[in-house]
């Protein structure tokens, strides 16, 4: 407990701005939660809580792979924690349209970001020899947690009665299911209703429903163009006379 504490103390001393941001973001994670259990939304209460738990842990996985976070960086990071919270139990996520877009951009900028960092701590002397090297490293890393992160969202979909995988409409599909043969598949165009039927009843839709595809290689593809933009850091860095790296890119600790 003693060195937990410490981490913490020595993560915030002197450090006002950023304590002020990350106490602010858990205080929202924690208050939805007990929120949510006050209106016995148990699943909202536990994923709030699981935020809250994810935000407390940043501090220490910061001392454990010995890189430290500039405030604005931390600040894009606790935004995803909050926004991420704010999407899946306040409705975000259709309140307003792009906000998993959002989230899905920033989520490749920061991995690209920390995965850099480690990569020029693991191999001190790539960050100047071997700049492109970490780089894409830091582009690797970010898609492999993009898609850890969605292997997650369809086994949590799979396994238990829960859609953390948006659905959408299509109007159209190529199949070779229904051809029978992986030569010819069957083109369905100009698709305007789809007739369910259940054991509730019967279920009309102004279309295809697509279960969870569609969005996951959307999120994929987003989650590559925010790691392609971390690319951009560095010319624009040199743009503003070395002011930027500074604010935004994790560093190692010596």
């Amino acid at each position: 407990m003693k060195a937990i504490l410490s981490v913490f103390r020595d993560r915030f001393a002197h450090r006002r701005a950023l304590t002020c941001i990350y106490t602010i973001a858990y205080a929202v994670c924690l208050s939805a939660s007990i929120y949510f259990f006050a209106a016995k939304n148990a699943r909202g209460a536990l994923v709030a809580l699981l935020f809250s738990l994810i935000i407390l842990s940043l501090p220490i996985a910061e001392a454990l792979a010995r890189i430290e976070i500039p405030a604005a960086c931390y600040a894009l990071l606790l935004f995803l924690c909050v926004g991420a919270l704010f999407g899946s139990t306040f409705n975000f996520y259709f309140l307003i349209p792009f906000w998993d877009t959002l989230l899905h951009a920033l989520s490749g900028w920061l991995f690209s970001a920390i995965g850099y960092t480690i990569c020029t701590q693991l191999f001190p002397k790539q960050e100047k020899s071997g700049v492109f090297s970490c780089l894409f490293f830091g582009v690797i890393f970010s898609l492999a947690i993009a898609a850890l992160w969605e292997l997650f969202e369809a086994t949590v979909t799979l396994l238990l009665p829960l859609d953390m995988q948006e659905d959408s409409l299509v109007h159209a599909f190529h199949s070779f299911y229904l051809s029978g043969t992986h030569s010819a598949p069957v083109v369905l165009e100009g698709i305007t209703e789809t007739v369910i039927r259940h054991s509730g009843g019967t279920l009309t839709l102004p279309g295809y429903l697509d279960l969870g595809l569609i969005d996951t290689m959307v999120d994929m593809a987003v989650c590559l163009v925010g790691s392609l933009l971390f690319l951009t850091l560095f010319p624009l860095d040199r743009l503003l006379h070395g002011r930027l790296i500074p604010l935004l890119l994790p560093r190692s600790k010596k």
